[in-house]
Parts: C-alpha cells; sequence; structure tokens
C-alpha cells in the first residue's frame, strides 16, 4: 500500500472530514493573505504611511499638516480633535488633486477614522490621484478617545 492508497482510505473512512479541513484551512490561509495585503502591501504600493496615534502626537505637533476625519457627520459630531476638517469619504471620492493640493497648500494630509480602516482608505485615494504626503492613523478616534484625550463636540467650525 502506498501512501496515496493510505490518504484515498483515511478520506473514505472519514467521510471526507480531511477534504473539508484542506478547504476550510485553504479559505483561512486565503483571509489571512487578505488581510496582510490590505493592511500593510497594498497602502506601502501606492505610498501612504500608516501610523500609528502616538507617531501622530510626536511627529504632527509642530509639523504643519491637515487633518482629516473621514467618519460620519454623526460619529464626527459625537466627538472630534479639534483640529480636524470633516471629510468624509464620499467627499474625498468625487474631488480632484487640485481640489486636495489647493486646500492643503504643500502640508501633510492625516486621515483619521474610528479604528483606521476608512482613514487608510481615503489615503490610498488620495495617493493613487497623485496627492504627496498622506498618511493615515492606524488606530483612530476609538484610540484617541480610549486614551482620555480631548475631542471637541459638535459640528466643526470650518468645514472642509
Amino acid at each position: 500500500m502506498n501512501v496515496n492508497d493510505s490518504l484515498l482510505s483515511l478520506f473514505v473512512e472519514k467521510g471526507g472530514c480531511v477534504e473539508a479541513s484542506l478547504i476550510v484551512l485553504g479559505l483561512v490561509a486565503l483571509v489571512a493573505l487578505y488581510v496582510v495585503w490590505i493592511r500593510v502591501v497594498a497602502p506601502r504600493l501606492v505610498g501612504i504611511k500608516q501610523i500609528s496615534l502616538e507617531e501622530y502626537r510626536r511627529d504632527f505637533k509642530k509639523k504643519p499638516h491637515v487633518l482629516f476625519d473621514v467618519r460620519s457627520q454623526s460619529e464626527f459630531n459625537s466627538g472630534h480633535i479639534s483640529r480636524a476638517k470633516h471629510m468624509p469619504i464620499s467627499v474625498v471620492s468625487k474631488m480632484e488633486k487640485d481640489a486636495f493640493e489647493s486646500m492643503v497648500h504643500d502640508r501633510a494630509i492625516v486621515c483619521i477614522c474610528a479604528s483606521g480602516v476608512r482613514a487608510r482608505s481615503v489615503a490610498m485615494d488620495l495617493a493613487k490621484k497623485g496627492v504627496q504626503s498622506v498618511y493615515a492613523v492606524s488606530t483612530g478616534m476609538n484610540a484617541w478617545k480610549a486614551a482620555g484625550l480631548p475631542v471637541r463636540k459638535g459640528e466643526a467650525r470650518g468645514k472642509a
């Protein structure tokens, strides 16, 4: 009896459990690769830089930048960083590169959302449009609020 015969008999005896296990394992591997692609590889390919909340607070304290809060209106109104401009995904997707460049005047753009997912998406969209110096805060407003950092509630004074 060779190895193939042994595997075949095991498969038949177990009623297909081996095949099902391999399929599940393959799907888990694909999901893991997808997550790594979305979170790590794709952002680097288009030229955005992901930064932690700590890096944002340390590196952008005195560095000229525009902070875009890309959450929904209700999320923004529930608490945002005082210097943030509300710039939801729906607005970003419709704007052209020139509009962003005239708005930021050679300053870096930092995007923030609740957890980092939408910020990364918007930053990737901006980078694909050719906007330079784009950052995404990977931990978002959830981490900002959890750290007890100050937030302003209500609408922004100067909308983007």
